[in-house]
């Protein structure tokens, strides 16, 4: 019995721009509920073995979305959203 589970993907649904705003939509709702919540200094880690096409990506790429995110909720009157490199 030869069964198959799964989809059968097209080269393109692993194109480096898909892979890219994937990390972007996974990278945002992550960090949402801390913006929520009211924290106004967030830390990312870099954990794989390009750090420097790390910090290329995160400051052409991630950081500007994830400076731009606001509170969807009440927070604190002091709180601001702020992203550090």
């Amino acid at each position: 019995m030869d069964m198959h589970i799964g989809y059968k993907l097209s080269s393109e649904a692993f194109s480096p721009a898909e892979l890219v705003r994937q990390a972007l939509r996974a990278e945002e709702a992550v960090v949402r509920p801390f913006v929520d919540a009211g924290f106004d200094h967030i830390v990312l880690n870099n954990a794989g073995p390009d750090p420097d096409g790390f910090i290329d990506f995160f400051a052409d790429e991630l950081a500007p979305r994830l400076r731009a995110l606001t509170p969807s909720g009440p927070v604190p009157s002091t709180a601001s959203t702020q992203v550090v490199p």
